[in-house]
């Protein structure tokens, strides 16, 4: 385990006061006061960060990354996207095109008035739709977008490319050279 300590225990009380001491030019003039000298205005508390021991670099804050979950595919369509279609009444059984599905969540956005008060390009997700993008809000540009991973036809390795023989590679490359 690497120890941690606080900066500001490791140094030395004048190093921590002139980190911490401002120029009286900073100072807004409506805090100067003339019981206390200028000096006492300018004093800040030091600035209390960790440092590893091991290599003295201060560690910059991670953010946190977001994994792709794979998605499960019934027929033309993620499991989720087949769920809301059908939670909302739609025909599973034919494949829908993305414009076709964007339209259909734009009604249903409609319909149960879930844009934002303020900000009409915002969509405030309610089970259904955060159960489809995951997400609590969506910018109602994106929702084309975000229905990409959720189309068998738009995933990069289809079970098509499985099914296809090393018998017809051959006779499409003998035909392609002639």
């Amino acid at each position: 385990a690497t120890n941690i300590k606080p900066l500001s225990l490791s140094l030395s009380l004048t190093h921590r006061f002139c980190l911490s001491v401002r120029s009286a030019a900073t100072t807004p003039s409506s805090l100067v006061n003339t019981r206390r000298s200028k000096m006492d205005l300018n004093v800040q508390p030091a600035p209390f960060l960790w440092i590893e021991e091991g290599n003295g670099q201060v560690p910059t804050p991670r953010t946190r990354r977001r994994t792709k979950k794979k998605k499960e595919f019934v027929g033309w369509g993620s499991r989720q996207l087949i769920e809301f279609l059908e939670s909302i009444g739609k025909q599973t059984d034919q494949p829908m095109s993305q414009h076709d599905i964007t339209n259909t969540i734009n009604q249903y956005i409609s319909e149960r008035k879930l844009l934002h008060p303020e900000k009409k390009k915002k969509v405030m997700c309610d089970e259904r739709l955060h159960a489809l993008f995951g997400r609590k809000s969506v910018n109602r540009i994106k929702i084309h977008e975000l229905l990409e991973d959720h189309l068998a036809e738009n995933q990069i390795g289809s079970d098509d490319d499985l099914f296809c023989s090393s018998e017809e590679d051959k006779d499409a490359s003998t035909l392609s050279k002639r």
